[in-house]
């Protein structure tokens, strides 16, 4: 390993660079991966006091989105829902059953943070959405314009809006949980 490699293997100009920017790398990924495993903590805790009832009509729906989850991520490698339930040796209904359990909790979660959303007055501006498309084409450099395109549908618009709610959400109930842990 030496400095010609490394600039070689991507945009650096020393094997020190390469290192120092590797480790950079590895540590912000190690803090959204702590972050995150706490935001999904916090929404555990909350969850498992709130009483959420739901009809099960919702659950089916939900079943349902995750089956069709499951078939455009089977399609992506050329195989269908068919083709799995041949290979796992499953029927329709046992591959529904088997989906309920992470069908309810999706629900649950959904249910509890979309109520923290209207009781706390959670909004995405138009700002909020503007600014995180961009940060999510930037990387993309000359062709960020072509992804830009991308987000320029209402359903893309929804996603991002629904993703940005979640965080935002998750934050209030950080906030919130730092806020009654001081005042232990």
């Amino acid at each position: 390993w030496d400095d010609e490699l490394a600039k070689a293997l991507g945009e650096y100009e020393s094997l020190a660079d390469m290192r120092e920017k590797v480790r950079a790398k590895l540590f912000a990924s190690a803090q959204r991966e702590k972050t995150e495993e706490y935001n999904r903590s916090v929404v555990d805790v909350v969850i498992a006091g709130a009483a959420v009832k739901y009809p099960p009509v919702l659950l089916q729906e939900e079943v349902d989105d995750l089956v069709q989850d499951l078939d455009r991520r089977l399609r992506e490698q050329k195989l269908t829902v068919n083709d799995y339930l041949k290979i796992q040796k499953l029927t329709l209904e046992k591959l529904r059953e088997d989906l309920e359990a992470p069908a309810r909790e999706r629900l649950r979660r959904s249910l509890v943070l979309s109520k923290v959303i209207a009781v706390e007055g959670v909004e995405v501006t138009d700002s909020d959405l503007t600014e995180r498309i961009e940060r999510i084409v930037s990387p993309f450099g000359d062709n960020s314009d072509r992804f830009r395109e991308l987000f320029q549908t209402d359903a893309a618009h929804r996603s991002v809006r629904v993703d940005l709610l979640t965080e935002k959400a998750i934050a209030r109930l950080r906030k919130e949980i730092s806020r009654a842990a001081k005042e232990m």
